[in-house]
């Protein structure tokens, strides 16, 4: 019999060949049924919590009560339901999260690739986000305008979304413009550098200045 036979669910000790799906942590493995169980009794506690209009803060266990849960119903296995509790609480976390327009990125992980094997994400497009300084004699609001016209011609630019440019900061020696867009997740870094070329060209070709950073340094002399 191989090492890989001998293998069973932390939990519940069913061996390999009783499970649809065993998944291994550091020191210990969890079978399908044991998530398919835990997970309904979350659910339904999820479910009792929102109808009694709790909040989230007090709907989400933290990993130290969902410990003490399982330690109600399972003796030893210390390490495994530090472990479970852990990826529970992470679990649940992100999915009470309120979901974002811009951050909207969807993740697929077949079960079976969970260990031992690179993840990829699924979506399409990926944010992009960088930055430029301008100099203070020069008028932000136009720069703007500028960069808004010259990057929503590109084609690296998601046709989804449009790019999303503002003011990001006044700094010591720079106003920054921050630009935000979205473009195929495969030729991100590629992307990255055409932007940054387009912004350049647009600039430059307006007279438009990049500050050099710089920082004023006063010598106090002594006059005793």
């Amino acid at each position: 019999m191989s090492k890989e036979e001998n293998l069973e669910c932390s939990f519940c000790g069913r061996k390999k060949a009783e499970t649809n799906l065993l998944i291994a942590g550091i020191d210990a493995h969890i079978c399908d049924k044991c998530i398919e169980q835990a997970t309904g009794i979350l659910d339904e506690e999820v479910t009792d919590n929102k109808a009694s209009g709790l909040s989230k803060d007090l709907m989400l266990k933290k990993p130290l009560e969902i410990k003490e849960f399982l330690d109600q119903y399972i003796i030893g296995q210390l390490e495994t339901k530090k472990s479970m509790s852990v990826a529970v609480y992470n679990h649940y976390k992100r999915l009470l999260q309120e979901k974002s327009d811009e951050d909207d990125v969807e993740i697929t992980i077949p079960n079976k690739h969970i260990v031992g094997e690179v993840l990829h994400n699924s979506k399409h497009d990926s944010l992009l986000e960088l930055t430029v300084g301008i100099d203070y004699s020069e008028n932000p609001l136009e720069v703007v305008a500028m960069l808004e016209d010259a990057l929503g011609k590109l084609d690296i630019v998601s046709k989804a979304r449009k790019p999303l440019i503002g003011i990001d900061a006044f700094a010591d020696s720079s106003i920054n413009i921050a630009v935000r867009l979205w473009t195929p997740t495969e030729n991100l870094y590629s992307a990255k550098y055409e932007a940054y070329k387009e912004i350049y060209l647009t600039l430059d070709n307006a007279n438009i200045k990049i500050p050099f950073p710089q920082r004023d340094i006063h010598l106090i002399k002594d006059l005793a």
